[in-house]
Protein backbone atom coordinates (compact mmCIF):
# COMPACT_ATOMS: atom_id res chain seq x y z
CA UNK A 1 0.00 0.00 0.00
CA UNK A 2 0.82 3.50 -0.57
CA UNK A 3 1.84 6.13 2.34
CA UNK A 4 -0.89 6.78 4.69
CA UNK A 5 -2.91 3.66 3.70
CA UNK A 6 -2.54 1.65 7.03
CA UNK A 7 0.18 -0.43 6.98
CA UNK A 8 2.00 0.58 9.55
CA UNK A 9 -0.88 1.29 12.06
CA UNK A 10 -2.66 -2.35 11.43
CA UNK A 11 1.15 -4.28 12.10
CA UNK A 12 1.56 -2.29 15.39
CA UNK A 13 -1.91 -3.72 16.49
CA UNK A 14 -0.88 -6.81 15.22
CA UNK A 15 2.36 -7.19 16.71
CA UNK A 16 0.88 -6.17 20.08
CA UNK A 17 -1.33 -8.38 20.33
CA UNK A 18 1.08 -11.12 19.24
CA UNK A 19 3.71 -9.59 22.31
CA UNK A 20 0.64 -9.81 24.88
CA UNK A 21 -0.22 -13.53 24.06
CA UNK A 22 1.74 -15.78 25.99
CA UNK A 23 4.94 -17.47 24.55
CA UNK A 24 5.86 -15.29 21.76
CA UNK A 25 9.30 -13.39 20.60
CA UNK A 26 9.27 -11.02 18.09
CA UNK A 27 12.04 -8.83 16.32
CA UNK A 28 11.83 -5.79 14.04
CA UNK A 29 13.87 -4.04 11.49
CA UNK A 30 12.14 -0.64 11.47
CA UNK A 31 12.89 2.28 9.53
CA UNK A 32 10.95 5.71 10.80
CA UNK A 33 10.37 5.43 14.31
CA UNK A 34 6.91 4.05 13.41
CA UNK A 35 6.60 1.40 16.68
CA UNK A 36 8.53 3.46 19.28
CA UNK A 37 4.98 4.61 21.69
CA UNK A 38 4.90 0.04 20.76
CA UNK A 39 8.21 -0.24 22.52
CA UNK A 40 7.26 1.97 25.33
CA UNK A 41 3.64 0.41 26.23
CA UNK A 42 5.11 -3.11 25.77
CA UNK A 43 8.47 -2.83 28.36
CA UNK A 44 5.80 -2.13 30.88
CA UNK A 45 3.30 -4.45 29.94
CA UNK A 46 6.29 -6.90 29.51
CA UNK A 47 8.44 -6.75 32.86
CA UNK A 48 8.00 -9.98 34.13
CA UNK A 49 9.44 -11.74 30.81
CA UNK A 50 11.88 -9.50 29.82
CA UNK A 51 10.61 -6.27 28.75
CA UNK A 52 10.85 -4.71 25.46
CA UNK A 53 13.78 -2.67 23.68
CA UNK A 54 14.31 -0.30 20.94
CA UNK A 55 18.08 -0.54 19.91
CA UNK A 56 18.41 2.51 17.60
CA UNK A 57 21.85 3.33 15.14
CA UNK A 58 23.08 7.39 16.17
CA UNK A 59 26.12 8.88 15.52
CA UNK A 60 26.95 8.59 19.89
CA UNK A 61 25.75 4.75 19.68
CA UNK A 62 26.12 3.07 16.07
CA UNK A 63 25.02 -0.77 16.17
CA UNK A 64 27.52 -2.61 16.66
CA UNK A 65 28.14 -6.47 16.53
CA UNK A 66 30.39 -9.25 16.73
CA UNK A 67 29.52 -12.23 14.47
CA UNK A 68 32.57 -13.83 15.45
CA UNK A 69 31.24 -14.68 18.71
CA UNK A 70 30.26 -18.39 18.97
CA UNK A 71 27.30 -20.36 21.03
CA UNK A 72 28.99 -23.79 20.58
CA UNK A 73 30.78 -24.70 17.55
CA UNK A 74 31.01 -22.70 14.08
CA UNK A 75 27.80 -23.96 12.24
CA UNK A 76 26.91 -23.94 8.37
CA UNK A 77 24.36 -21.23 9.26
CA UNK A 78 26.89 -18.80 11.08
CA UNK A 79 29.47 -19.56 9.07
CA UNK A 80 27.36 -18.35 5.57
CA UNK A 81 26.50 -15.25 7.62
CA UNK A 82 29.86 -14.65 8.34
CA UNK A 83 30.87 -15.30 5.22
CA UNK A 84 28.15 -12.74 3.86
CA UNK A 85 29.10 -9.71 5.65
CA UNK A 86 33.00 -10.21 4.73
CA UNK A 87 31.78 -10.54 0.76
CA UNK A 88 29.45 -7.64 1.12
CA UNK A 89 32.12 -5.15 3.10
CA UNK A 90 34.72 -6.49 1.02
CA UNK A 91 33.43 -5.53 -3.09
CA UNK A 92 30.45 -6.64 -5.33
CA UNK A 93 30.89 -9.63 -7.95
CA UNK A 94 32.90 -11.67 -6.10
CA UNK A 95 34.73 -14.48 -8.23
CA UNK A 96 34.23 -17.96 -7.47
CA UNK A 97 38.08 -18.15 -6.37
CA UNK A 98 38.06 -15.24 -4.37
CA UNK A 99 34.95 -16.49 -2.30
CA UNK A 100 36.80 -19.73 -1.73
CA UNK A 101 39.93 -18.57 -0.18
CA UNK A 102 37.79 -16.18 1.67
CA UNK A 103 36.07 -19.31 3.18
CA UNK A 104 39.54 -21.15 3.51
CA UNK A 105 40.41 -18.47 5.76
CA UNK A 106 37.57 -17.77 7.91
CA UNK A 107 37.67 -21.87 8.53
CA UNK A 108 41.50 -21.74 9.26
CA UNK A 109 40.90 -18.56 11.72
CA UNK A 110 38.45 -20.62 13.60
CA UNK A 111 40.44 -23.82 13.93
CA UNK A 112 43.72 -21.34 15.28
CA UNK A 113 44.18 -20.81 18.56
CA UNK A 114 43.84 -16.89 18.22
CA UNK A 115 42.16 -15.66 21.50
CA UNK A 116 40.48 -12.93 19.86
CA UNK A 117 37.22 -13.93 18.19
CA UNK A 118 36.42 -10.36 16.11
CA UNK A 119 36.73 -9.10 13.21
CA UNK A 120 40.08 -7.31 14.46
CA UNK A 121 40.99 -11.25 15.43
CA UNK A 122 39.96 -12.00 11.70
CA UNK A 123 42.07 -9.84 10.11
CA UNK A 124 45.28 -10.10 11.68
CA UNK A 125 45.18 -13.72 11.25
CA UNK A 126 44.38 -13.63 7.90
CA UNK A 127 47.38 -11.11 7.18
CA UNK A 128 49.37 -13.81 7.03
CA UNK A 129 47.11 -16.69 6.12
CA UNK A 130 46.06 -15.80 3.36
CA UNK A 131 48.94 -14.38 1.24
CA UNK A 132 51.06 -17.94 2.26
CA UNK A 133 47.70 -19.87 1.12
CA UNK A 134 47.94 -17.71 -2.37
CA UNK A 135 51.70 -18.38 -2.62
CA UNK A 136 51.69 -22.02 -2.08
CA UNK A 137 48.35 -22.67 -3.80
CA UNK A 138 49.93 -20.38 -6.97
CA UNK A 139 45.97 -18.48 -6.51
CA UNK A 140 45.08 -15.47 -8.40
CA UNK A 141 44.07 -13.44 -5.61
CA UNK A 142 44.66 -9.70 -4.85
CA UNK A 143 45.53 -9.49 -1.34
CA UNK A 144 46.68 -6.21 -1.25
CA UNK A 145 43.40 -5.06 -1.86
CA UNK A 146 41.66 -7.33 0.58
CA UNK A 147 43.11 -6.19 3.45
CA UNK A 148 42.78 -1.86 1.98
CA UNK A 149 39.20 -2.56 1.78
CA UNK A 150 38.79 -4.60 4.84
CA UNK A 151 41.47 -2.10 6.82
CA UNK A 152 38.22 0.24 7.48
CA UNK A 153 36.24 -2.36 9.74
CA UNK A 154 39.94 -3.10 11.15
CA UNK A 155 41.63 -1.57 14.71
CA UNK A 156 41.85 2.23 13.89
CA UNK A 157 39.84 2.50 10.86
CA UNK A 158 36.54 4.40 9.89
CA UNK A 159 34.26 1.67 10.77
CA UNK A 160 36.75 -0.45 13.47
CA UNK A 161 33.10 -0.07 15.91
CA UNK A 162 30.89 -1.89 13.46
CA UNK A 163 32.37 -6.01 13.94
CA UNK A 164 34.08 -5.95 17.36
CA UNK A 165 31.95 -5.09 19.83
CA UNK A 166 31.59 -7.79 22.65
CA UNK A 167 27.75 -8.04 23.01
CA UNK A 168 25.73 -9.31 25.63
CA UNK A 169 23.71 -11.77 23.49
CA UNK A 170 21.49 -13.37 26.34
CA UNK A 171 20.06 -9.94 26.46
CA UNK A 172 18.69 -10.25 22.98
CA UNK A 173 17.37 -14.06 23.92
CA UNK A 174 15.61 -12.56 26.80
CA UNK A 175 13.97 -9.80 25.40
CA UNK A 176 10.44 -11.00 23.87
CA UNK A 177 10.09 -7.27 21.85
CA UNK A 178 13.34 -6.11 20.23
CA UNK A 179 13.07 -3.62 17.49
CA UNK A 180 16.02 -2.46 15.76
CA UNK A 181 15.91 1.68 14.31
CA UNK A 182 17.70 1.46 11.00
CA UNK A 183 16.27 4.97 9.72
CA UNK A 184 19.87 6.73 10.30
CA UNK A 185 21.54 3.95 8.28
CA UNK A 186 18.67 3.38 5.59
CA UNK A 187 21.05 4.88 2.87
CA UNK A 188 24.04 4.05 4.01
CA UNK A 189 25.65 1.52 1.46
CA UNK A 190 27.97 -0.26 3.52
CA UNK A 191 26.41 0.00 7.36
CA UNK A 192 22.88 -1.12 6.28
CA UNK A 193 23.52 -3.87 4.47
CA UNK A 194 25.52 -5.36 7.49
CA UNK A 195 23.35 -4.60 10.36
CA UNK A 196 20.52 -6.27 8.50
CA UNK A 197 22.78 -9.69 8.41
CA UNK A 198 23.82 -9.49 11.64
CA UNK A 199 20.12 -8.63 12.57
CA UNK A 200 19.12 -11.56 10.66
CA UNK A 201 21.94 -14.02 11.99
CA UNK A 202 20.59 -12.55 16.04
CA UNK A 203 16.95 -13.94 15.00
CA UNK A 204 17.89 -17.26 13.52
CA UNK A 205 19.70 -17.96 17.01
CA UNK A 206 16.35 -17.32 18.14
CA UNK A 207 14.75 -19.91 16.04
CA UNK A 208 17.57 -22.26 17.15
CA UNK A 209 17.81 -22.18 20.81
CA UNK A 210 13.89 -20.87 21.96
CA UNK A 211 12.09 -24.10 21.54
CA UNK A 212 8.33 -24.38 21.71
CA UNK A 213 8.36 -20.75 21.46
CA UNK A 214 6.72 -18.70 18.47
CA UNK A 215 8.83 -16.74 16.81
CA UNK A 216 8.12 -13.39 14.47
CA UNK A 217 10.35 -11.46 12.42
CA UNK A 218 8.73 -8.46 11.16
CA UNK A 219 11.02 -5.96 8.60
CA UNK A 220 9.61 -2.71 7.63
CA UNK A 221 10.20 -1.50 4.04
CA UNK A 222 11.00 -5.17 3.12
CA UNK A 223 12.40 -3.79 -0.54
CA UNK A 224 14.91 -1.99 1.15
CA UNK A 225 16.02 -4.48 3.04
CA UNK A 226 15.58 -7.21 0.01
CA UNK A 227 17.79 -5.27 -1.75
Amino acid sequence: GGSGSGKSFFTNHLLRQYAESENCHIVLLDVGRSYELLTHYLNERLKDQGGAMMVEFTAENPISFNPFILEGELDIERKQTILSVIYTIYKENLSEMEKDVIAHSLTAFFESDSNERSFNGYYEYCQSYIPELVTEQSIQFNSNEFFFILGKYYRGGEYDYLLNKEMDTDVFFRCPFIVFELDNIKDHATIFPVATLIIIDIFMQKMRRLKGVRKVLCIEEAWKAIA
